[in-house]
């Protein structure tokens, strides 16, 4: 880890501490967890370049068959928080797929606002959608 994403990790540690407390989880040096009622929200310092960035991800859906109108949700972005977009990535199952909603900040400059925004907005985004997108499409939500 270099010294910029050491110094971007501490901060974003701070900051998340002071507005969520004991509810933020360290996962590693770069890596934090917030539960957010059926799902959590992962910020993840990453290096990036000369910089760093901060990744937040927040889980909607494991185990989803691919589908055409899965992939037309996620193109089109309906229904999207206007902080992040939806992602389909490969499952650990093959053949399966996983969806999430996401988000990447600078992290060389970020602030206060930006970050627990951020994170507050892609959290209750995906508590609120998890279980419908898993009626619809099938799959689990983190709770499963």
């Amino acid at each position: 880890m270099n010294d910029s994403t050491h110094a971007v990790s501490q901060w974003v540690l701070h900051l998340l501490h002071d507005e969520f407390g004991d509810a933020i989880h360290r996962v590693d040096a770069t890596t934090y967890e917030l539960p957010v009622g059926s799902t959590k929200v992962i910020i993840d310092v990453m290096p990036a370049g000369n910089g760093t960035v901060v990744n937040i991800v927040a889980p909607l859906v494991f185990y989803v068959r691919p589908d055409p109108e899965l992939f037309e949700l996620v193109a089109r972005q309906v229904g999207a928080p206007g902080l992040g977009h939806l992602r389909v990535k490969d499952s650990e199952r093959p053949g399966m797929l996983d969806v999430l909603v996401a988000s990447q900040l600078n992290g060389d400059d970020i602030d206060r606002s930006e970050l627990i925004t951020t994170v507050a907005v892609l959290g209750g985004y995906a508590d609120d959608t998890d279980d419908a997108l898993a009626a619809r499409f099938g799959g689990q939500v983190l709770r499963d």
